[in-house]
Formats: C-alpha cells, sequence, structure tokens
C-alpha cells in the first residue's frame, strides 16, 4: 500500500499537508510549555501512591505531540528512501527520474519542517520555563565546580552517599542517603515534627513530657482514627522534615534556587541516643522533570555538627561538602534481588564468619540495617534463630549488608576483638556444628501492579521497590496469607514465609575458628607506574573474601596537595567493591588524576584496619613487589600453618615480617626496587613522600 499511497502524493498537496501539520504542532506549543514544570504547573502527576499514576492531561498531549513529530520523520524517510528507489528503478525512463526527484524534494521540505517544529516546540518550553525560574536549558547542564570543593576525600567525614558524584540516569523517585565517619548530631539534619521522644527500649514515643530527649529521625506508623479505622500514612505529616537551611538539595543552574522539602529518617547505631550516622531523605515531591534530564546539587553546609558538638567540617579546606547528580524523566518500578551472599547456600563456615549480602542496588538503609536482638523491632533480616544476635549495615554504596554478631571470641592478628555467630556448642567441642537459615522479608505491595511498597514494610532499594526474591520480575509481595514467622514471632521464620519474594537460604556453621589472613594481591596501576591516564581507576585485589565496611579505611593520597591560584583542589574518591569466588576486588573511583593539567603523585594506603569475612586483619602487610617500575606482579601465598600463618613467601611478595617495628610494605622503584620497612602506614607514606620531592628535584 505504502508505494501506491506516495504514487498518489503531489508536491503541492504533499506540502499543504505538512505545513498544515506544522501549524497545529505549533499552536499546541502553548499547552506542552506547561509540562515543562509538570511539579509547579497545574497538577501534580503523582500522588501519594506512585502506583496511582494521575499524569497531567497537558503533559500527556506534550509526549503526543512528540509521538506524532518521531512519526512524521520516520515517514519523511521513508519517502525519501522511496524516492530514491523510483530514481534507481526508473530503466532510463526520464518522466521517472523527474518524478523521483521531486518526491525527494518534497521529502526533505517535510523533514525540515518537522525538525523546525520540534526545535521550536522545545525552544518555547523551555524559555517559559526559564521565565518563570521552575525549569529550563541551564537546569539540564551541569553545574561547575571548578574546585573541587569538598571534605577531602570522600572519607574524612562523608563515607558515602547515594546518589553517587556525578551519577547520571537517577529516578524521579528515588531517596536521597548519606553516610557520615563519625556520629551527627541529628538535630542539626533532621527537625522533629513528629513531636516524638526516647521511650523505653529505644524506642521513639510521642512526647508528653518537656524534658524527655526527642527523638530525630522517625516516622509515626499505624495510625488510626477515633473509630479505630486505619488513618493513610503520608511523609509530610508522619514523618520529621528534613532542615533545608542546613541540607540543600535543589535543581542546579536555574534563576531562583528552590529547595527540596522531605521527610528525613536516620539508623541508630548500637541503638544508642544520638548515634547517627547514615540518613534518608525522601522528597514529599518527585525531583527532576517529565520532559527533559535535569541535574541536582546536594549541599551540606557547615552548620552540621558532630554528636560532640563540633563541626562537621572542621579541619577541613573549606566548611561543607557538595555533589551533583543527574535526574533522567521516569521513574523506578524495577525490584532489587540478591546477587550473591556468603556464605552460599550449603556452605560450611567457622563460627567468626561475617555474613554478606550483595544486593543488584543501593538498597534503603532505614529498612536494612539495624540491630538483630530477641524481641528486637528489626527483624526484616533474621536467622530464624532467637540465640543469634548483633547488627546489620550497609557499605558499598547501600548495596552490601553485613552482620556482625554480638559474641565475643578472642583477638585477631592486630588485637582486635573477633565475634562469632552463636550456635548451641560447648567451645571445646570442635566437631559441634549447627545449620542456620537467614530471611530476608520483603515489602508488602502497594498492590500486585508494581513492586511498590508500602513503607518501612520490608526489604525495599532506594525508590521504595520490594525484594524480588526469586528474580523474575513477577511481583508477589508477602505471603497472601498475611502469616508472618511462626505463632506470629517475627523473629523466627515460617514456612510461608518462605515465598517467592522472599529470599532465604541455609547453611552450616562450624565450631572453630579461622584466622588465616588476607593479603593484597595485585595492584593496578602498577607499583610506581607512570603515565597513568587521567580516568583511570585504581584496583586492588585482596587473596580473600573481604568484610566490606572494613575496606572504607583503604585511602588514595593526593601529593602534594592541589593548589591552584589559592583555591585547594580537593581529591575526593568513593570505594566500590566485588566479591568474585574467593577474592575481593576495591576499586576507587576518583577525580581524574591530576588538577588543571598538573602532574602529580598518588599514594594508596591499605592499613591493617581492613579485614576479611573472618575478620583477620592485613597483618602483616604481604603485597606484591617488583624489580621494575609500571609492573602489576600478583602475590600468590599458598601454603599456611593450622594457625593461618604463611608458611613460604614467594619472590613476587614483600618479606615483612610480625617486628612491629618492620611490618609494614613500603615499596619505592626510583632507582631499584627496595623493600622499605616500616612500622606503619604513616611512616611509609612520610617516606614515599620524600622519595617523591626528591623524584621532582
Amino acid at each position: 500500500m505504502l508505494p501506491r499511497i506516495l504514487h498518489n502524493l503531489r508536491v503541492k498537496k504533499s506540502a499543504k499537508v505538512l505545513l498544515i501539520l506544522f501549524l497545529a504542532v505549533f499552536l499546541f506549543v502553548g499547552v506542552a510549555a506547561y509540562a515543562q514544570g509538570e511539579l509547579n504547573f497545574g497538577l501534580q502527576p503523582v500522588q501519594n501512591s506512585i502506583g496511582l499514576a494521575s499524569t497531567d492531561i497537558r503533559i500527556i498531549i506534550a509526549r503526543i505531540i512528540r509521538a506524532v513529530l518521531g512519526l512524521l520523520g520516520v515517514i519523511a524517510i521513508v519517502i525519501m528512501i522511496y524516492a530514491g528507489y523510483t530514481i534507481m528503478t526508473s530503466g532510463g525512463d526520464e518522466e521517472q527520474v523527474v518524478y523521483g526527484k521531486k518526491i525527494m524534494i518534497n521529502g526533505v521540505i517535510g523533514l525540515i519542517i518537522i525538525l523546525s517544529s520540534l526545535a521550536i516546540v522545545q525552544y518555547v518550553l523551555n524559555a517559559l520555563g526559564q521565565a518563570t525560574g521552575m525549569a529550563g536549558f541551564e537546569g539540564a547542564t551541569k553545574p561547575k565546580i571548578e574546585t573541587f570543593a569538598g571534605s577531602g576525600a570522600l572519607g574524612k567525614i562523608i563515607k558515602d552517599h547515594y546518589p553517587e558524584k556525578d551519577q547520571i540516569g537517577v529516578k524521579r523517585n528515588t531517596k536521597i542517603s548519606v553516610t557520615f565517619a563519625e556520629p551527627i548530631d541529628p538535630s542539626t539534619i533532621i527537625s522533629n515534627d513528629n513531636n516524638t521522644c526516647w521511650g523505653p527500649a529505644g524506642f521513639p514515643v510521642v512526647c508528653d513530657d518537656a524534658s524527655k530527649t526527642p527523638y530525630y529521625g522517625d516516622c509515626i506508623t499505624n495510625k488510626v482514627d477515633a473509630t479505630g479505622a486505619p488513618i493513610a500514612f503520608d511523609w509530610s505529616k508522619d514523618c520529621d522534615h528534613l532542615l533545608t537551611k542546613n541540607v540543600e538539595i535543589f535543581a542546579s543552574g536555574l534563576a531562583e534556587k528552590k529547595l527540596t522539602e522531605a521527610a528525613a529518617m536516620t539508623v541508630y547505631e548500637d541503638g544508642a541516643v544520638n548515634n547517627a550516622y547514615t540518613f534518608v531523605f525522601k522528597p514529599f515531591e518527585p525531583i527532576g522533570d517529565s520532559l527533559q534530564d535535569m541535574w541536582y546539587t546536594v549541599n551540606l553546609n557547615g552548620e552540621i555538627k558532630k554528636k560532640d558538638g563540633t563541626g562537621a567540617f572542621d579541619g577541613q579546606h573549606y566548611k561543607y561538602y557538595t555533589w551533583n547528580f543527574k535526574t533522567d524523566t521516569t521513574f523506578d518500578f524495577d525490584p532489587p534481588f540478591v546477587k550473591s551472599t556468603y556464605p552460599m547456600l550449603g556452605d560450611k563456615i567457622p563460627r567468626n564468619t561475617i555474613i554478606q549480602i550483595n544486593f543488584s542496588e543501593a538498597m534503603d538503609p532505614i529498612m536494612t540495617q539495624g540491630l538483630l536482638k530477641k524481641d528486637g523491632d528489626f527483624t526484616n533480616l533474621i536467622f530464624g534463630s532467637p540465640a543469634v544476635s548483633g547488627e546489620w549495615k550497609l557499605s558499598n554504596g547501600y548495596a552490601t549488608a553485613e552482620f556482625t554478631p554480638n559474641e565475643e571470641c578472642g583477638e585477631n592478628s592486630c588485637g582486635d576483638t573477633m565475634y562469632c555467630l552463636q550456635i548451641d556448642c560447648k567451645f571445646t567441642d570442635k566437631n559441634c556444628q549447627q545449620d542456620l537459615a537467614i530471611l530476608n522479608r520483603t515489602g508488602s505491595l502497594i498492590d500486585k501492579k508494581t513492586f511498590e511498597a508500602n513503607p518501612f514494610s520490608g526489604l525495599m532499594d532506594m525508590s521504595g521497590n520490594a525484594l524480588d526474591g526469586n528474580k523474575d520480575s513477577v511481583p508477589n509481595g508477602q505471603p497472601n496469607n498475611g502469616i508472618k514467622g511462626v505463632d506470629g514471632d517475627l523473629h523466627l521464620i515460617g514456612e510461608p514465609e518462605k515465598a517467592p519474594d522472599n529470599y532465604w537460604w541455609n547453611f552450616t556453621v562450624k565450631n572453630e575458628i579461622d584466622r588465616k589472613s588476607p593479603y593484597v594481591n595485585k595492584v593496578t596501576p602498577g607499583l610506581d607506574a607512570g603515565g597513568v591516564s587521567k580516568n583511570a581507576f585504581t584496583q586492588i585485589t585482596f587473596s580473600r573474601p573481604m568484610w566490606i565496611s572494613t575496606l572504607d579505611n583503604i585511602a588514595l593520597e593526593e601529593f602534594p596537595e592541589a593548589n591552584v591560584d589559592g583555591k585547594w583542589i580537593d581529591f575526593w574518591f568513593l570505594r566500590r567493591s566485588e566479591t568474585v569466588g574467593v577474592t575481593t576486588t576495591v576499586e576507587l573511583k576518583h577525580r581524574e588524576y591530576g588538577a588543571n593539567g598538573v602532574d602529580y603523585f598518588y599514594l594508596p594506603k591499605v592499613p591493617s584496619a581492613v579485614k576479611s569475612l573472618n575478620q583477620a586483619c592485613l597483618y602483616p602487610g604481604y603485597g606484591p613487589v617488583m624489580v621494575n617500575a609500571g609492573e602489576s606482579p600478583e602475590c600468590v601465598i599458598t601454603k599456611y600453618t593450622k594457625d593461618g600463618a604463611p608458611l613460604e613467601i614467594p619472590d613476587t611478595c614483600v618479606k615483612v615480617t610480625a617486628d612491629s617495628k618492620t611490618d609494614t610494605g613500603c615499596i619505592q622503584t626510583n632507582d631499584k626496587a627496595v623493600n622499605i620497612f616500616q612500622p606503619d602506614v604513616e611512616k611509609c607514606m612520610e617516606y614515599q613522600k620524600s622519595i617523591s620531592i626528591k623524584v621532582v628535584e
């Protein structure tokens, strides 16, 4: 049919049709322009439940216009292809050639009109948005921070945050999270809008006495009215609020800064009053825009205080920390799932093992972190045995959950206390073992159409999507009959809970202690490598599965400190780790090497505080050594004593000993490969810096 339709087209008629379409599109621009700032122009397109969409009709019209323009563009291209086909198959017929040329000219004219229409539509959308101060071209432009200002290396006071620095494609229904290296006074980040105080057993209660300690960072759920009927949860009414004067979240580059209001929550580690490290912010309205990607800025200012009352950024070059991320135009309804676990299904592990769960994406810390204890309120990650107690914590970009039991069982080689899983075995019975199971409770679904979960109902990602336990992308949610635990005890695993979207597995715990220490297996770039690409990542591979949260002790220092025209250019970095098989690789993502085109030295620092999943520290500091600078040899130790100490150290590994004066591997290859024994990492760093200065001179 298409060739016959095209055959009947004539120049004047087709031009008129395209012109009419162009005018229709142009007249609709006034309507479409309002969709540019959908959060501010008229109806809010997303209500309390994202699952119940209520998209503004103007946004729908704008999308239809763009779809029509796209379809017309395809038709114009098909017309030109047909014109070329007509000319090529003319067989020398001059009339056919002339006819083909006319079709091609019409197609080109039509394509020009379509592209012009699209450009005009976008221009007017941006212009109107810019005029209102709510959106526009600048809102889609990444802000420039020439000095890379921030609090040092994303490790002096800021341990991690979500979204990451310069992350793109962030979904509009995301939460925002930040984790500090030291406890923070929550009253400098959160306003106690729901009027709760610390109550018995560390639970928040409604304040009825002004002398009680306010509880910052909680939400009141399961509210009922005077008749006992449940009241719908409301983030704005039932939760504490973000102090926007101290934590600014805003669309970047707009003529007028509009701060994002949000619910603010925190997790109190160890259940201690004001022992808050991680904060989660849930915007009351979706961020971003439905028609264009937008850059956002998060700024943590100098009014934020530590738990001891000192400024969070005291001692830094800058008294604030800021980062940017970019939203796209969509919402996230894709569920998280479990990528891997340690131990795996059916494994046998020693008692001093840290349990590790690696998720497919960042998880909501409020739902995934907590104290696990008998009669405690955290029941989203349980062992099925009430005897097991300890604490779950998130790390690795909020994608790795690790459980540390609280039963002491000796010390490691660094003198640190080791903790063991609680099993029903006498300490002297080395043949005793016990089976344990772990259940990941998914969130309950708002409906069965999407994975969108009811707040605080179970494990979910940063967009509120419940865990997809069997990775089938089918939203099943919690068991249909609502049964949890055994006889209603949420600390036990009931058979109905072995449902598709809950994730559970079992393993065996042996009544023994593993003391085998990890070591650095390989580093990239190679030792003393030169000419490294400015965008290269630093990678450190360890010989054993590592306790991810301890890898936060790894640092990467730029030397000398960059200072251009009197402005400090802080070297920020973050750590992301992955365990494959029996090894773990940590990758340091950072701002590009060098600053304003200047070359610097970079000193990775791996202290003994780094530990493997058996809680053994990196001591002594075994790692690769080589003869020629820039090489990347592998240190591989294969023989150990029964206590986990290496029997033989190959030539590719640094020959450190357990002597406190010479137990730190410190390699330099400026003249030749020399292992300069040092008492600690800081002394090693001082030595490396002195060598670097000599090289520059």
